[in-house]
């Protein structure tokens, strides 16, 4: 048993041996899954240009948004007022997922992905789906700032 097991025991009226029966299967189902959410992440970043790269372990990921595929620069700057407060393009994709159901958190460019470790592949596919159509307003965002950087 792993600390956070014995964590766990003490904090519930559970037997021991269901907390770690749980733990185990919410493992399995994290590596099974997770390995779904990474390849589906995958399609999604070639159909959406703000999308620079995926990555994640398990059910933990994230989806980093950029300006531009080849240069990787952030499509929100790392910068300590982005920091304290949203930047627009945070604020709208955040809502338009809260409006769907779904809630995430984000941090500068990076949409972080954790859902329960007792999620179905249903339920997966599902916030997925939310996710793909809602990341239209970032590549949106990047097109209308290389249109602003040529006006200039």
């Amino acid at each position: 048993m792993g600390y956070d097991v014995s964590t766990q025991v003490c904090l519930t009226d559970e037997p021991a041996g269901e907390i770690v029966r749980l733990t185990k299967k919410h493992d399995v189902n994290s590596k099974r899954l997770g390995a779904v959410l990474l390849s589906r992440l995958e399609e999604i970043k070639k159909g959406h240009p703000s999308v620079g790269d995926v990555r994640g372990m398990g059910l933990f990921a994230a989806i980093e948004l950029v300006k531009d595929g080849r240069t990787r620069d952030p499509v929100i700057p790392w910068t300590v007022e982005f920091y304290e407060k949203k930047h627009p393009l945070a604020s709208r994709l955040l809502a338009r997922l809260k409006e769907h159901g779904l809630y995430t958190y984000m941090r500068w460019n990076v949409l972080m992905i954790c859902p329960p470790l007792c999620i179905t592949e249903e339920e997966l596919a599902w916030g997925l789906d939310r996710i793909d159509d809602a990341l239209t307003l970032a590549d949106e965002y990047v097109a209308s700032v290389k249109v602003d950087d040529l006006v200039e």
